[in-house]
């Protein structure tokens, strides 16, 4: 199921327990440290095959930080809890299921939590598959992610209770089927719990309808209007990924319309404040706009987030090569503009 690999990542975020409240079941399963107790791993196995998880936090062993479901019940359940404690509860992982009214309701609501939904086309339950990209879709948050595992439809033949033989491709047996899922999975908790908590980069598919509304009249205020109220509520909110706006401002800016380029450019930095590859993107349009001030601040304000090495490069990207791209970028602007550096 999870190779070595994976559980050193686990154990590397040094949750002190790891709870399992079992699909209604009475028994409650608490191991202790994972570095320190080797069952801690048998218990998180068992907690994944069953279909419910959750980590408690440092400070807690009785608040939740991620849950996650498998299965009908698991999914719903998993979701009521998230919605329990919808003030403790970081991250969610569900996998082939349902939630059921109040569950979609939350969902609807809960622009916060991100989630990862997992579902595949032959799972041997149908409509799983529809189900859960319902309930994706349904979610508010931008950092929701989405595993499909296309193939062939599967035939309905009873409902899950009613002994259909397992062909692995429902729940937790995509673990044996695809058996990358559990690393995705870590890289989930490990974004959502440890890297960033509580929240995972904005994702394409999840922000369609931003990016979408950037493109109608006046949608690029809107939309910086409604980062502002979600920055009130979350310092760290994030509603679109930083490279596909990008690239929209370039395209607007090769058809000429370096208004709305500039426009963009400065929303995206307005969003990602400590990339240097936006300011180098605003400086573009701005020359291209004939902002030539304005390119020379923004293009100067790039070399210097190269170089404090601070941050990232950009939210999607920190390779050698892209540095140097934008570095070359940058220069080039300042010599067009009589200034070098």
């Amino acid at each position: 199921m999870f190779s070595p690999v994976d559980w050193r990542r686990l154990e590397s975020t040094t949750l002190p327990s790891i709870c399992a409240d079992l699909a209604k079941a009475a028994a409650r399963v608490k191991c202790g440290h994972a570095r320190s107790h080797p069952r801690a791993r048998d218990g998180l196995t068992t907690l994944i095959q069953r279909g419910i998880i959750w980590f408690p936090n440092r400070e807690s062993t009785e608040t939740p930080s991620v849950w996650g479901g498998a299965g009908v019940l698991g999914v719903d359940m998993a979701v009521l809890t998230a919605h329990r404690h919808s003030t403790e509860v970081k991250s969610l992982v569900l996998l082939s299921g349902e939630t059921f009214l109040p569950g979609q309701q939350f969902l609807r609501q809960a622009s916060q939590l991100p989630g990862l939904f997992v579902a595949a086309d032959d799972d041997e339950n149908p409509p799983t598959e529809e189900v859960m990209e319902w309930i994706y879709g349904l979610s508010s948050n931008p950092g929701k992610r989405l595993v499909h595992y296309a193939g062939k439809k599967a035939p309905w033949n009873g409902f899950e209770d009613t002994g259909i033989p397992a062909a692995g491709t429902h729940g937790t047996d995509l673990f044996k089927t695809h058996p990358e899922l559990p690393g995705i999975i870590v890289d989930w908790f490990v974004t959502t719990l440890i890297a960033t908590p509580g929240h995972a980069p904005a994702e394409p598919l999840a922000c369609a309808s931003i990016l979408n509304q950037l493109e109608l009249p006046g949608g690029v205020a809107q939309v910086t209007k409604q980062l502002e109220e979600a920055r009130r509520r979350d310092p760290k909110a994030q509603l679109f990924p930083e490279v596909v706006v990008t690239i929209l401002g370039y395209d607007h800016l090769a058809v000429g319309e370096t208004k709305l380029a500039v426009e963009i450019m400065r929303l995206v930095v307005t969003a990602y404040t400590d990339s240097a590859d936006a300011y180098d993107s605003l400086s573009d349009a701005y020359l291209a706009d004939g902002q030539k001030d304005s390119a020379r601040q923004t293009a100067e304000k790039a070399l210097a987030l190269l170089d404090s090495h601070t941050a990232p490069e950009s939210s999607w990207s920190d390779t050698e090569a892209r540095r140097k791209l934008i570095r070359d970028g940058a220069q080039d602007n300042l010599k067009q503009l009589g200034t070098t550096r």
